[in-house]
């Protein structure tokens, strides 16, 4: 399960794309609290640092009755979305 990644990785991009910048993960550590096989989850991305290089989220995934699944950090780097020229 990457979810947590993809929605910090969604998150983060969104946040630079008007700088014509987006956001590769650079760490991702996961904590699963317990297994999940049916219905719907809930995951919720937050950041908690927005810089002009770098990004940390935090996310929460739940299953519909609240009950947590996993809690994870994600570090990202913002990139340009057209290098340089030499």
């Amino acid at each position: 399960m990457h979810r947590d990644e993809s929605a910090a990785s969604i998150g983060a991009s969104i946040a630079v794309r008007d700088r014509g910048q987006f956001a590769v993960g650079l760490d991702n550590l996961t904590d699963f609290v317990r297994a999940h096989r049916t219905g719907l989850l809930r995951i919720v991305a937050v950041p908690v640092h927005q810089g002009r290089t770098g990004q940390l989220w935090t996310v929460e995934i739940a299953r519909e009755d609240g009950a947590p699944v996993a809690t994870g950090r994600v570090r990202l780097q913002n990139v340009d979305l057209t290098p340089d020229a030499p």
